[in-house]
């Protein structure tokens, strides 16, 4: 059931209580800069000197926003191929769908858009957060995008998406210590629920360790086993984790 709102547990909520991560290194910060220099660049000057002539744009405001995740936080699952490109191509689709059908009201269109965008990357695992963007912009852009329908999709959308892949490629990899991508496609992760407090909660793989958020419990080993509370928050003594998903 969903919290009342401004009541001390929703305010409790505000205070935070995580950390910082800590600095990334020079040398990795330079890689990063390497990265999202040349991605831009080569999508921006293939706009410039290929399709801008054309009347076709390559270049949109959420590669920059992409270019931060794939050269810059690569290890992340929103940095991944499968979001990258899974997610700029549905949330154009998106996107092109909502301006064409209710354009006469742009604030509706855009609103309609990114939401909507956000769900179906959450149900097809390809949440990509720039992809809200690229939803918007097909919404709120220049004539010159509205005119592109649903070539918006493949021109800037997903072409420009597998350019800025595969400079990531060549330089993610390039980098001593950097690997990408972390997955293609990927393996499932399955979620599995803390029978104290019913939160659902997500595990790597069966040998694990599984922290519940809300119970503050950790378990080791199979998600099955018992594990002993290590805090006072709303949880049984002891509490189960079950395996509620499979493997896709």
């Amino acid at each position: 059931m969903a919290m009342v709102p401004f009541s001390a547990e929703f305010r409790q909520k505000w205070r935070g209580g995580g950390k910082i991560p800590p600095r990334v290194s020079p040398t990795e910060m330079g890689w990063s800069w390497i990265g999202g220099f040349f991605g831009i660049a080569l999508v921006g000057w293939l706009h410039d000197h290929l399709l801008a002539p054309g009347d076709l744009v390559l270049i949109i405001g959420s590669f920059g926003a992409s270019a931060v995740l794939i050269y810059g936080a690569i290890n992340v699952p929103l940095a991944q191929p499968r979001n990258l490109v899974g997610g700029h191509l549905l949330s154009a689709v998106v996107g092109v769908a909502m301006q064409q059908s209710l354009g006469h009201t742009p604030w509706l269109a855009g609103a309609m858009a990114v939401a909507t965008a956000i769900v179906v990357m959450q149900q097809t695992r390809t949440l990509h957060p720039p992809g809200g963007a690229t939803a918007l912009i097909a919404v709120i852009g220049s004539e010159r995008i509205h005119e592109l329908g649903y070539l918006y999709v493949l021109v800037p959308a997903v072409s420009g998406a597998l350019l800025m892949l595969a400079v990531a490629l060549l330089v993610n990899n390039l980098a001593p210590g950097r690997r990408y991508p972390v997955y293609w496609w990927g393996e499932e992760i399955r979620p599995i629920q803390c029978h104290g407090c019913r939160h659902f909660l997500q595990a790597e793989n069966e040998g694990g360790s599984h922290l519940c958020q809300i119970a503050g419990v950790r378990a080791d080993g199979l998600p099955s086993q018992a594990v002993q509370r290590l805090s006072g928050q709303p949880c049984n003594a002891f509490v189960r984790f079950e395996e509620r998903g499979s493997r896709g």
